[in-house]
């Protein structure tokens, strides 16, 4: 039997939420509960679904956006909305310019950062802090100034960064079982452990070190190094694909033309960049958006780095969905000893210039064809084609034409194991501090 509409707007037959049940009214949660500011603000909020007819129609409409904010109670899976079910996966030529878009769009970075981006999964029946229950009470009956908006794959998002939170709200996941919420911390980097755990706590009244992980971005920043010798010289285990526009695996990202180099599809990828390039486009972005008034900073001032003659990479790895290693913020304590780049291996050792007189013919052809692609299309895809067309035999390959891999250059000295070291000394110093 399907459940019928209440006059007061709500439903009978449902015993989780049922309009004359002081437990479950909506009236009745707290003042502080993410789900009583949603309801509140409900008729502010384009609510969608798929016109329907006959019974069907009010059987979705139970289901639809406007439903969905009940999710968590109901335990029920959210159906088709505006003729769509939940998302696929994205297009594996769609990336973003940088290791976190959000933060170029809304405002400038500085510092070297280990932690590039962490966000956080909220129990949907977490209540807010005290503090910021006054911020969205606030809000709410100004409606002008409200931060919040439907996003695709949450009821409502906001920016809270104009109201001293360093953050990023998404409440209620549309295609989650229980609807939970997401807290995305922005400029981690810039901020100790400690500041990052009181982060969390601003927000919602919940222990920081429980809460779990939805998505984990380790970088380090290696300088004097550019990124075409990362490419010559990178090979990624276990990593099929690799962002390859044409022939070579350099991809212009955004208006600013900042290489980089991806590894792997979302949401478990390695991304190398070229960092500096990053800094210079943020701060042509400050200028454009500063007042007429205002005096912008110079470069320097403000991220620590002269405007020319500078190479800085960065080398990134992105964790999303189930990451077995860091269940929750708790787990973080563990990166003193975790190695992120353990799967990035340097290829090299090889000799400027082969002598043709040391070699046959065939050997010299090849290996200088090899040295040839690398160069072009990266080690990692000339990898790829000797395993294709050796049956994969690439240590016999590689041992064969060890002459003709990329050069270990004298005054370089980026190995596997030195990265390792560089990225756990510095997380070693943001997770003491």
């Amino acid at each position: 039997m399907l459940p019928l509409l209440a006059p007061s707007g709500f439903f009978f037959g449902l015993p989780a939420v049922h309009s004359r049940n002081p437990a479950t009214s909506p009236e009745m949660l707290p003042d502080n509960s993410p789900l009583q500011f949603v309801y509140t603000r409900r008729n502010r909020l384009t609510w969608r679904y798929t016109p329907q007819s006959t019974a069907a129609a009010v059987y979705n409409r139970i289901y639809s956006d406007y439903w969905q904010l009940w999710s968590g109670r109901l335990h029920c899976k959210p159906v088709s909305v505006c003729g769509r079910g939940p998302p696929g996966r994205r297009s594996r030529h769609k990336f973003p310019a940088l290791s976190n878009s959000r933060e170029l769009a809304y405002g400038v970075r500085e510092g070297r950062q280990v932690i590039d981006k962490l966000d956080v999964r909220i129990p949907c029946d977490t209540p807010f802090h005290p503090e910021f229950s006054k911020l969205y009470g606030e809000l709410h009956y100004d409606s002008s100034k409200s931060p919040f908006h439907p996003s695709r794959h949450y009821l409502l998002t906001a920016d809270l960064r104009k109201f001293g939170h360093d953050a990023i709200l998404h409440l209620s996941n549309r295609w989650g079982k229980y609807g939970n919420h997401k807290l995305e911390l922005i400029d981690t980097g810039k901020s100790p452990f400690s500041g990052l755990l009181n982060r969390i706590e601003r927000v919602f009244q919940i222990n920081p070190l429980r809460t779990g992980i939805m998505r984990l971005d380790l970088a380090v920043d290696v300088p004097g190094v550019a990124v075409s010798w990362f490419q010559n010289r990178v090979k990624a285990a276990h990593k099929r694909f690799i962002a390859d526009f044409g022939s070579a695996t350099f991809v212009e990202m955004g208006k600013g033309g900042i290489q980089t180099l991806y590894f792997g599809k979302r949401p478990s990828l390695y991304r190398i960049y070229d960092k500096h390039a990053e800094y210079q486009e943020q701060y042509r972005k400050l200028l454009r958006t500063k007042s007429k008034d205002s005096v912008a900073p110079d470069f320097e001032t403000t991220f620590g780095l002269p405007d020319r003659g500078v190479v800085l990479t960065r080398v990134e790895r992105q964790m999303g969905g189930k990451i077995p290693q860091f269940k929750t913020v708790g787990d973080l304590y563990s990166l003193r000893t975790f190695d992120p780049f353990q799967k990035l291996n340097l290829v090299m050792g090889g000799v400027a210039e082969p002598d043709p007189t040391q070699y046959s013919f065939m050997e010299y052809c090849t290996g200088m064809y090899l040295r040839d692609l690398a160069e072009v299309r990266g080690m990692h895809a000339t990898m790829d084609f000797v395993k294709r067309t050796s049956k994969r035999n690439t240590g016999w390959a590689l041992e064969k034409f060890k002459d003709f891999l990329p050069v270990e250059n004298s005054g370089q000295t980026v190995t596997s194991h030195s990265l390792k070291q560089l990225f756990q000394r510095s997380v070693a110093r943001q997770l003491a501090a």
